[in-house]
């Protein structure tokens, strides 16, 4: 998703351009008085201090709430350019980490809905399950990677395909489809596609066709340029698609 890739990469520049200014003109601040600098960053601090807003971060990500915790306390042991270096290099970090280890998941449809959500999911050695109400479609299995797929997670795309087919060979119920939802794949680089050609070279034999659901603009591209999409002749805008595949 284009839109998302933008929005990280704003973040990203905005840190950098507000670090610039803290070297480049922090020697300027010195002249003021202590007390407009002390309301400036109260100002500045008012919205992220504000308990509510650190407990809806708390509930949504653990990890997050202690890095901006770990921050601001560096900021109240230290000083705020080295708490402003410390939570770049942290946050930078973090990222690296839920791209190179993304969750996985397996997708069933919601009979109620039509929509399709996650039955099983993994991610970082972790398992469990999704909506109950969610069931797998004859025939097909949905496999969702929550990453774009690039070089440091390719082996992990590969490895959670794999999985999936060889416990559904153990289980007898293999599928005649391994459908790939891209959804969250909004970038894809040539390490990436070589993941999805090796997986499509082991679903064979299986004797298990592979589709690709919800591939966006770019991916699609080097896809294409790889001769993935050829190759794979499979290519669909949903994963309702693949309803529509004989088991």
């Amino acid at each position: 998703m284009k839109l998302a890739r933008q929005q990280v990469l704003g973040s990203v520049l905005i840190a950098l351009i507000v670090l610039v200014v803290l070297l480049v003109l922090a020697p300027a601040f010195q002249w003021l008085p202590e007390t407009v600098l002390a309301a400036i960053v109260i100002n500045a601090m008012s919205g992220s201090a504000n308990p509510a807003k650190l407990m809806r971060i708390w509930s949504v990500d653990h990890i997050d709430f202690a890095l901006g915790l770990i921050t601001g306390i560096t900021v109240l042991a230290w000083n705020l350019l080295p708490a402003m270096v410390t939570g770049i290099i942290l946050s930078v970090i973090y990222l690296v980490y839920k791209v190179s280890f993304p969750g996985r998941s397996v997708l069933g449809r919601v009979p109620a809905t039509g929509d399709f959500e996650t039955m099983t999911w993994d991610w970082s050695g972790h398992q469990g399950a999704g909506n109950p109400e969610a069931h797998a479609v004859p025939g097909v299995i949905v496999y969702r990677f929550n990453s774009p797929l690039v070089f440091s997670n390719s082996e992990a795309f590969k490895g959670g395909g794999e999985k999936i087919l060889i416990e559904a060979a153990s289980d007898g119920g293999l599928p005649k489809t391994l459908v790939v939802d891209c959804e969250e794949m909004f970038e894809v680089d040539t390490t990436g596609a070589a993941a999805v050609t090796s997986l499509l070279h082991y679903a064979r034999r299986f004797n298990v066709d592979l589709a690709l659901a919800r591939v966006h603009a770019d991916a699609r591209q080097i896809l294409k340029s790889e001769g993935l999409i050829r190759s794979s002749a499979k290519t669909t805008s949903t994963t309702r698609s693949a309803r529509r595949s004989k088991p």
